[in-house]
């Protein structure tokens, strides 16, 4: 006996949506996005992906496109000082990372104060109230 399918077909699954729901994941865009670029309704695309689990897989592998051309545009610049010195500071942060540290006079910790009474001045310069 066949098996019963609920809701609509879904008639938005061909070769080009599919050709265009692709090339906007290669881009990491937006589900919002790719379902704008291919013209079909969130519905459809989460129907077509749940239908098709091989096809689903290969868009996530498309949405690691642009982080494996980023990574490797950095490692083919690591020649250049100026990019090895940024890829150090992000990917060995303990041994290469810009650190700014703050200290009070001399050396000393930085001394806090608290502060408890206050005057709020109006524009004209009266005051509108005091706190004590």
């Amino acid at each position: 006996m066949a098996k019963e399918t609920r809701g609509r077909p879904i008639t938005v699954d061909t070769p080009e949506t599919r050709q265009k729901i692709e090339e906007a994941t290669a881009l990491d865009a937006s589900i919002e996005e790719v379902c704008f670029y291919a013209n079909i309704s969130r519905e459809s695309y989460y129907q077509l992906i749940k239908k098709d689990k091989e096809f689903s897989d290969r868009l996530e592998a498309l949405r690691n496109n642009p982080i494996l051309k980023a990574r490797k545009t950095i490692t083919d610049k690591l020649n250049e000082p100026e990019h090895a010195k940024w890829y150090l500071e992000r990917k060995a942060k303990k041994e290469f990372s810009s650190r700014n540290e703050l200290t009070g006079a001399d050396g000393k910790a930085i001394e806090v104060k608290s502060i408890t009474g206050m005057k709020i001045i109006k524009d004209n310069g009266a005051p509108i109230q005091n706190k004590e």
